[in-house]
């Protein structure tokens, strides 16, 4: 028989370490918080698709690259594939909707999903990449338009890396701009295209090149750049922070997230593989507002 006052020394036992499991469980959703929680200036709101723990139930992401479907679904790698992320109301929903990763992808205007693979560009057909195109360089690397049927190229294993080169969907490749330091990110609307090096912004049209911004001195290499449909709104990265422009200067509106940028349906997307943690991020409109204003 179990006397009164076992019971009374099992029960305070099982309090302990129930006390015990919800201080570790607590100090565990706090830490993850805390890994994956970014900052922002006021008027701009976050919403997390991958966190450091999502991301180790999924398998590690690899590499630099994610796009942005129509529908506001995600598009990015890991080592078993291409994976296809949708928010839902309780979390995320995720799809592979390839078995092998290509050596860079984006969308076109349309949502067409546009790869190189093995020094071939192509695209997606029947859940498997074509090998259309045979390009002049290994590593070439494909920048993103929002442009139907369009795309960019650049980079390269003893190219011109230099040179930003504008692929069309009849099968012409031509040279869209050269500009003096190698080229690292494009991207587009109908009135320009916008050029990152390390460590400047150019704006192209059919009438010139100009320079948008010169990094100042102590500012992190440029990784990443994004701009609007309308021409308002540019974004660019380094590796930790995210900047908006506001006439000549440069804000930093995610201070301690950066990486690749996509602005997708109003949204700044930021992917950073160092985090493991990509948001996408609304309110941009307010930016530009209060940039008019002068605040």
């Amino acid at each position: 028989m179990v006397s009164h006052l076992q019971l009374k020394l099992i029960a305070a036992g099982l309090l302990v370490i129930a006390l015990g499991w919800v201080w570790w469980a607590w100090h565990r959703t706090k830490r993850d918080l805390q890994t994956s929680e970014v900052h922002t200036v006021q008027g701009l709101v976050v919403q997390y698709i991958l966190t450091p723990e999502r991301v180790n139930a999924i398998g590690e992401m690899r590499g630099t690259e994610f796009d942005v479907e129509p529908n506001g679904s995600v598009l990015i790698g890991n080592g078993e594939g291409l994976l296809e992320i949708t928010t839902t109301a309780d979390g995320i929903h995720v799809d592979r909707i390839t078995e092998k990763q290509p050596d860079s992808f984006c969308l076109d205007g349309q949502g067409s999903l546009l790869s190189i693979s093995q020094q071939y560009f192509g695209q997606l057909e029947n859940s498997e990449f074509s090998q259309a195109v045979p390009l002049p360089y290994k590593n070439m690397r494909l920048g993103a338009s929002s442009l139907a049927e369009s795309t960019y190229l650049f980079g390269g294993d003893g190219g011109e890396g230099q040179r930003v080169y504008a692929f069309f969907g009849d099968g012409t490749l031509q040279i869209e701009a050269q500009i003096p330091e190698n080229v690292i990110a494009v991207s587009d609307n109908a009135s320009a295209v916008y050029i990152a090096s390390q460590q400047a912004i150019y704006r192209v049209t059919s009438r010139r090149i100009e320079t948008v911004l010169r990094a100042p001195d102590g500012l992190d290499n440029i990784v990443s750049l994004a701009v609007s449909s309308d021409d308002k709104e540019l974004f660019f990265a380094t590796e930790k922070e995210t900047f908006f422009m506001s006439g000549l200067s440069a804000v930093a509106v995610l201070p301690d997230i950066g990486g690749t940028l996509r602005f997708r349906n109003r949204k700044l997307y930021v992917w950073s593989p160092v985090r493991q943690t990509l948001i996408a991020v609304s309110g941009v409109d307010d930016l530009v507002s209060r940039s008019k204003n002068g605040q």
